[in-house]
C-alpha cells in the first residue's frame, strides 16, 4: 500500500507541477541561496533550516546520501521546481538549481523506497513574497578608533531583526535592532582607512554605504601629570599619564616643549619642564598637550603649575 500511495503522490504532483515548472522568460533573479540536503533512513537533513526562500532567489541544493537505505538509495522530487526523480546513494553527490519564480508551499518527498517508514520521508519548501531591500541612508559617527568599540547609530529603512553589519573585512562586535529604521552596531578593530559598512538581513538581501566609514589611528589622552606644579626655572622631572600614547611623542606646557621627553608605554612618558614664563609673579597654570608622531594630539586643560 505504501507504494501504491507514493505512485499515486507522485503522479498528481508532477502533473500539477508541469503547468508551472518554468520561470517566465524574462524573471530576474533576486538573491544566491544555497541548501545542502543529506537523505537518510527516513529522513532529510537540511542545512541551513528552515527550507525558506523569497520568490524570485536562485536556488542551489546539494543533496547527498548518508546511506543506501533498503540498497536503492534515496530520491528527492519538488513540487513545481525539481520534477525529476534525482536519485543519489551514499557517497553521491547531486547539484539542483532553479529559480524560485512562484511563491507557495511546495512538497518534496523521496521517490525510492527505502524501508518501511520510507513515507515518513517528505518535507515543505516555503517560497516567501519578497520585502524591500534594506536602504542605509546614514551612519554615526563617520569615523571611530581601529581598536575598535566605536557605537555606530545605522539609520535606514527595512532593518530585520538579526541583522547582521560588516565593517570593511570584519563583522561588527555587536548589533542592536532599534527599528526596522536603526541599528546600533559595535565597531571591530581594522587597519586604518574608508570602509563600506553592509546591512545584511537574515533573508539575505543587503545593503551597502559605500566609504560610509573611516577608522582612524586613535588620538593620545592626557589624564594626569606628576607632579602636577614646577618652578619657572624649569627641569622638574614630570611623568604624564594617558592612553594611546605613541614612541616618539613630544609634549608642550603651553607653548612651550618640554624637554628630554622619554616613551615608556602607551599610558606614561617622562620628561622635563622648560624654563617657565618670565611674566609670572605668583603662578599660572597651564594646559599640557601631547602630540604623537602621526599629528593627532591630546590635551589637560591647565594641567601644570
Amino acid at each position: 500500500m505504501p507504494r501504491i500511495l507514493l505512485v499515486l503522490f507522485f503522479a498528481a504532483t508532477t502533473a500539477s507541477a508541469q503547468m508551472q515548472s518554468a520561470a517566465p522568460a524574462d524573471f530576474q533573479p533576486l538573491a544566491a541561496k544555497t541548501f545542502k540536503i543529506v537523505a537518510k533512513q527516513f529522513d532529510y537533513e537540511i542545512t541551513p533550516s528552515p527550507f525558506v526562500v523569497n520568490r524570485g532567489d536562485s536556488v542551489t541544493i546539494e543533496l547527498t546520501a548518508a546511506d543506501n537505505g533498503d540498497g536503492g538509495g534515496h530520491g528527492f522530487f519538488l513540487e513545481t521546481y525539481s520534477q525529476n526523480l534525482n536519485v543519489v546513494k551514499k557517497g553521491q553527490k547531486l547539484t539542483i538549481q532553479f529559480v524560485a519564480h512562484t511563491s507557495g508551499t511546495f512538497i518534496f518527498f523521496c521517490t525510492e523506497f527505502c524501508g518501511s517508514r520510507h513515507t515518513s520521508m517528505t518535507g515543505e519548501l516555503v517560497v516567501s513574497e519578497p520585502v524591500a531591500p534594506p536602504v542605509i541612508s546614514s551612519v554615526a559617527p563617520l569615523r571611530g578608533s581601529t581598536k575598535g568599540h566605536t557605537h555606530a547609530v545605522i539609520r535606514g529603512t527595512g532593518f530585520q531583526q538579526n541583522a547582521t553589519v560588516r565593517f570593511g573585512t570584519a563583522s561588527a562586535l555587536d548589533v542592536d535592532f532599534d527599528a526596522a529604521t536603526q541599528l546600533v552596531a559595535e565597531t571591530p578593530p581594522h587597519a586604518a582607512g574608508l570602509v563600506n559598512v553592509v546591512v545584511t538581513n537574515p533573508d539575505g538581501q543587503s545593503a551597502t554605504r559605500t566609504n560610509g566609514f573611516e577608522f582612524v589611528e586613535p588620538e593620545p589622552q592626557v589624564l594626569s601629570i606628576a607632579p602636577s606644579a614646577g618652578t619657572t626655572a624649569g627641569g622638574t622631572t614630570i611623568t604624564i599619564q594617558g592612553v594611546d600614547f605613541q614612541s616618539g611623542a613630544t609634549a608642550k606646557i603651553g607653548s612651550r616643549s618640554v624637554l628630554n621627553v622619554v616613551f615608556v608605554d602607551a599610558q606614561t612618558l617622562t620628561a622635563l619642564t622648560p624654563l617657565g614664563p618670565a611674566d609670572v609673579a605668583t603662578s599660572r597654570s597651564e594646559d599640557v598637550t601631547v602630540t604623537n608622531p602621526d599629528t593627532r594630539g591630546g590635551t589637560k586643560n591647565n594641567g601644570f603649575t
